[in-house]
């Protein structure tokens, strides 16, 4: 039967010794025999494990101590080769009487005794406690290689023990053996058991995970311009935990506990390549690496504007976004919102064409990546078109003061209104197609300009002119300042609201009695008519008068009468009379002959003239 002790410590760690008591009883030699095959050696006694040695003593036991060992020599050495030099013997013992070999005992209370070595007793063996090397090497998934120290003297076979969530006993001739039949991902620990006569010596320890499974389904769910969230599958067998790392950039890393991360201090515009591994709860082995790239979204673009406005076109511009980007998507759509307009550009600028006048736009400028397969987010802008012009802008009427206009509206696009101005006067804004500008001056020229307005009106038409004049006014308090025999002084006040208008004064006269007329052209507002009869009294009218391209209009005219002053004239008839009485020539026969005469003389002209007969005596 077989008993150990316990193990005592002698020196430093690693050469701890074990007793083992056997309890069948055997000749010296065939002990020692045994204790070499099975052990290391019979019992060495010192001072530090005497009193342990003796606490386990029911009978007397062979010891490690013979008188000639290795030859005649007297109780020099133990069975190991250690020098004897610690002895407690039993009082006149040993006995040195006796010549023949002898072997030592323990006495079943603790000292020693020299007994024949043929006697047949119990003994004690000991063996240095075995600490091997185990060495786990070309960990997978399933598998990984064992080797191990050799243990000491006649081990018949290593017995493996692996434990973890599977378990499994292998047995090995061998200093290696092959584990297969693991989960991945898993923690085990081996043992090895030199097993020497029937007895397991202490084993070679190792613990190690195995490799994990690598991940599947690996996709890039989203991505923003700095961030990008991945999703993967949990492959078989254990995982702790997954690690994203982006290539290149060794800072970037993340440590997910779950399906699903996202990274984050990304650049936009830019492709990465992500890489999740599985990781075991002490990192000491990582699944492989499964890779996946992606694009981040890019930037918006900045100072988006529309730079030029025609009725047809929007020129658009802006700035380049920061990070990586391909080229552009403009979008645009106007009055049919489900009409979509798209095109690509690779340039900071866009013009959009065949478009409507007048229309309001909304616009989407949106950066694009990876061969236009990743989009930013769109920036925004509206921007109406310039409408279109009128057509058939006429002049309706014109009064002293006022001007009426039509049109009709754009004959393309949309318009929200039309502005309608002449110079020098507040513009005016009118949905209708007519216009009616009042408080102007009279008899002047105006170019009507009349614009279309987009909703916004901001947008505007190029300009549709008309020209017309105002009525003029005529001049008002005509009167005679003088007059004498050869001319008439007038003068009149300026018309009404024509302040400042370059006009001129037509001035007609005539006199009934000559049957004359004239016509003369003032510029200022008074004149003198030269041109006159004296005696005579005259009608005059006085107009404005202004040249209006190649014509001359004139305004109301104001009448005056008046008379030039009169002289006396004397006119010889050739009539006579016998008598030397003036009285009695003055007949009615003689007047109706002197009127004839005086007829002829005035060409028939008698009306305003005053004539009186006299005779002259022929001496006169």
């Amino acid at each position: 039967m077989l008993f150990i002790l316990l193990a005592l410590s002698l020196g430093p760690v690693g050469s701890e010794r074990m007793y083992f008591f056997q309890s069948n009883a055997t000749e010296w030699a065939v002990a020692r025999n045994h204790c070499r095959s099975c052990f290391r050696e019979l019992v060495s006694v010192t001072p530090d494990n005497a009193a342990l040695l003796v606490g386990g003593l029911t009978n007397d036991t062979w010891t490690g101590l013979r008188k000639e060992l290795d030859g005649p020599m007297d109780w020099s050495q133990w069975s190991n080769g250690d020098p004897l030099t610690f002895q407690n013997w039993y009082p006149a013992r040993p006995d040195s009487n006796n010549s023949d070999d002898s072997c030592v005992k323990f006495l079943s209370f603790g000292p020693w005794f020299d007994q024949p070595c043929e006697t047949e007793l119990p003994y004690i063996c000991y063996e240095d406690r075995f600490y091997g090397n185990l060495t786990v090497s070309n960990v997978s998934l399933t598998n990984v290689s064992l080797s191990w120290t050799p243990g000491p003297g006649n081990v018949s076979q290593y017995r493996v023990e692996v434990s973890g969530n599977t378990s499994q006993v292998l047995n090995s001739t061998g200093l290696t053996a092959l584990v297969d039949s693991l989960t991945p991902g898993s923690l085990y620990r081996f043992q090895v058991f030199p097993v020497k006569c029937d007895r397991d010596l202490n084993p070679e320890n190792a613990t190690v995970y195995t490799k994990p499974e690598r991940v599947t389904d690996l996709n890039v769910t989203s991505v923003t311009t700095k961030t990008a969230t991945l999703r993967w599958r949990r492959p078989t067998g254990n995982v702790d935990s997954f690690l994203v790392e982006v290539e290149g950039f060794p800072t970037l890393n993340v440590t997910a506990p779950g399906e699903a991360a996202s990274v984050d201090r990304l650049s936009p515009g830019k492709q990465f390549t992500f890489r999740v591994t599985t990781l075991v709860l002490d990192r000491s082995i990582s699944g492989d690496p499964v890779s996946v790239s992606a694009f981040t979204k890019p930037d918006l673009v900045s100072r988006l504007q529309v730079s030029e406005v025609t009725t047809t076109m929007l020129n658009l511009s802006w700035a380049r976004p920061e990070g990586g980007h391909d080229g552009y998507r403009v979008d645009w759509t106007g009055n049919w919102a489900f009409l979509n307009h798209t095109q690509t550009v690779f340039t900071e600028s866009s013009r959009l064409e065949n478009l409507e006048p007048g229309t309001n736009y909304s616009i989407w400028v949106t950066a694009l990546v990876a061969n236009q397969s990743v989009e930013g987010d769109p920036v925004f802008i509206t921007s109406y078109t310039r409408p279109d012009v009128i057509t058939e802008l006429a002049v309706t009427e014109t009064t002293r003061t006022n001007i009426a206009v039509q049109w009709k509206p754009p004959a393309n696009g949309s318009w929200h209104s039309f502005r309608v101005q002449v110079p020098e006067s507040p513009a005016l804004e009118t949905v209708d197609l007519t216009a009616n500008l009042t408080g102007l001056k009279s008899g002047k020229e105006y170019t009507v300009t009349v614009i279309t307005l987009a909703a916004d009106k901001t947008k505007l038409s190029d300009p549709v002119n008309v020209t017309t004049y105002t009525k003029l006014n005529e001049p008002k308090n005509l009167h005679n300042t003088s007059f004498n025999t050869t001319d008439i002084h007038l003068s009149w006040d300026v018309p009404e609201n024509m302040e400042g208008v370059q006009s001129s004064y037509l001035i007609n006269y005539t006199t009934r009695f000559w049957k004359l007329s004239h016509s003369v052209v003032a510029r200022t507002n008074a004149t003198i008519l030269t041109d006159v009869r004296s005696g005579v009294e005259y009608s005059i009218t006085v107009q404005t008068l202004l040249q209006m391209g190649q014509s001359n209009v004139t305004s109301q005219p104001i009448t005056i009468k008046c008379s030039t002053r009169g002289v006396d004239r004397v006119l010889t008839l050739g009539m006579q009379c016998q008598s030397k009485d003036p009285l009695q020539c003055d007949t009615e026969q003689t007047r109706e002959q002197a009127m004839k005469e005086l007829k002829k003389l005035l060409n028939d002209k008698l009306d305003g003239v005053t004539w009186t007969l006299r005779w002259r005596d022929s001496s006169d």
